[in-house]
């Protein structure tokens, strides 16, 4: 079953391209047993598909557990399902149907980070429940911030925290090679920066794939492609994930790459000293939703709720955004938190943590206050998300090594407009591309031969682009 953006089947179908199987799964609900609580009984079970970290997994695991303890007197253990955002999308799809998943017991119960557009798409696919009764906690949260809605009028996906998405650079090492602090998004297709950028395949990656839609909405289609092209130009490889890409730039492999504020951040305190640092790009800054959504084939819908309750409780809160205790024996909302542990640098979402723990806070400043000329459109960030990674893939997937070979001679033959134009134009037309979109999330041979098609064309671009610089050598 397909939602409206056709999310996972265009992750998948580009694995067809380069050889692997896609895999297209129906959605059907089963109901399943609720678990009861008995205050004394041994731990309950929560399975969660997520793309975050192990960090974040274990303090979730803990505080969860501790939270739910309190709450309801047993504790909970979380089995954690941990991969990229488009294949959390292909495994909870899978899970609808899989006997064999079953039978191991890891059907989700709840997915936990991803943008809107990845939650809409279970939404719209049958794949998420709303909640029995209402959140309280999420009425006092804004309906949109910077254009960008933060809560889902039908209740099917909740905000848990707020992102930022930006620049993460290695600056001691810019700083020794004279290569210039990146301000802006654009300042990545610069060619000092060749062979140093970190950049993960956006057919894997939830957070590279909207940072490069951020590029194509503040340029538009045109110049955005001119950009994504150089700085895929520019870039040591595709690499698997963003955590990837973090590790790359803070070990001085690479110089930048795209990444959210909190890995950035995190990485920086507690690896960077003064020589790891986030950018916020001028032209086009963006705070956007974490989210959370319960399954709607979750083994016990009470204990998926729990959860969704918990991360917009005060301590699921405190958990995302607050420095450690100066004084662990202090009580707090916060009492959860291990008191010597690195904060987890996110932006809570419940406009009221801002004001009770202004001075424990590990983010600064107040994303509701912030204002900005550029607002995301997020329909259109839908319709990009349907073709625009596959089609990236195509440029610099399996055509990578071509691709590079290209940009340097362009840069060595002193940047001649005639080649760098050829090199940078997309292959179709906005419009055009959506339209394909709609085609390339249908799946099977259908998208296997859309994205052979568009790696020829990129193909055929470079070599006649080195067949007109080496005729002019």
């Amino acid at each position: 079953m397909m939602g409206r953006d056709g999310f996972s089947t265009r992750c998948i179908g580009m694995g067809a391209a380069l050889g692997a199987a896609l895999l297209v799964c129906g959605c059907t609900e089963q109901p399943q047993a609720e678990a009861t609580v008995s205050p004394g009984a041994g731990p309950l079970r929560l399975v969660v598909v997520t793309p975050h970290n192990q960090r974040i997994r274990n303090r979730f695991s803990r505080t969860f557990s501790d939270w739910h303890l309190s709450e309801f007197g047993v504790p909970v253990n979380i089995h954690w399902i941990s991969r990229g955002t488009p294949r959390c999308l292909s495994y909870i799809e899978e899970a609808a149907t899989s006997n064999e998943l079953v039978l191991r017991h890891l059907v989700p119960d709840v997915m936990l980070g991803g943008g809107i557009s990845d939650h809409q798409f279970l939404a719209d696919a049958g794949l998420a429940a709303t909640t029995a009764t209402p959140l309280p906690e999420e009425q006092t949260i804004p309906a949109t911030l910077l254009g960008v809605p933060l809560r889902d009028e039908h209740g099917y996906w909740h905000t848990t925290a707020l992102t930022a998405f930006g620049i993460f650079c290695h600056h001691q090492g810019l700083t020794e090679r004279n290569i210039p602090i990146p301000k802006n998004w654009s300042d990545l297709a610069d060619p000092a920066y060749y062979g140093w950028l970190a950049i993960a395949d956006p057919t894997r990656s939830g957070s590279n794939r909207f940072c490069m839609s951020l590029i194509l909405q503040r340029y538009g289609w045109e110049e955005g492609w001119s950009v994504l092209m150089r700085m895929m130009g520019n870039s040591r490889a595709l690499l698997e994930s963003s955590d990837d890409a973090i590790m790359n730039v803070s070990s001085g492999m690479c110089l930048a790459g795209l990444s959210v504020n909190f890995n950035a951040l995190h990485e920086a305190a507690t690896h960077g000293g003064d020589k790891l640092t986030f950018v916020d790009p001028a032209d086009a800054t963006a705070i956007t939703p974490d989210l959370v959504s319960m399954l709607s084939y979750a083994s016990s819908q009470r204990m998926a709720e729990r959860f969704v309750r918990f991360c917009l409780s005060e301590p699921g809160q405190a958990l995302w955004s607050l420095k450690p205790k100066e004084d662990p024996n202090s009580s707090d909302a916060a009492q959860g938190l291990a008191a010597f542990e690195a904060p987890l640098y996110r932006f809570p979402v419940l406009p009221a943590i801002y004001e009770k723990y202004a001075d424990r806070l590990s983010v600064g400043g107040n994303p509701y206050k912030r204002e900005s000329e550029f607002v995301v459109n997020m329909a259109l960030e839908q319709q990009q998300a349907t073709v625009v990674p596959a089609m990236l893939l195509a440029a610099c997937g399996p055509n990578h090594i071509l691709l590079q070979e290209v940009w340097k001679a362009i840069i060595d033959a002193g940047m001649p407009a005639e080649a760098l134009a050829e090199l940078t134009k997309p292959i179709v037309d906005e419009q055009t591309a959506y339209e394909l979109g709609k085609q390339y999330q249908h799946g099977g041979d259908e998208a296997y031969q859309l994205a052979a098609t568009w790696a020829a064309q990129f193909k055929a671009k470079y070599e006649k682009v080195l067949a007109t610089l080496s005729s002019k050598g």
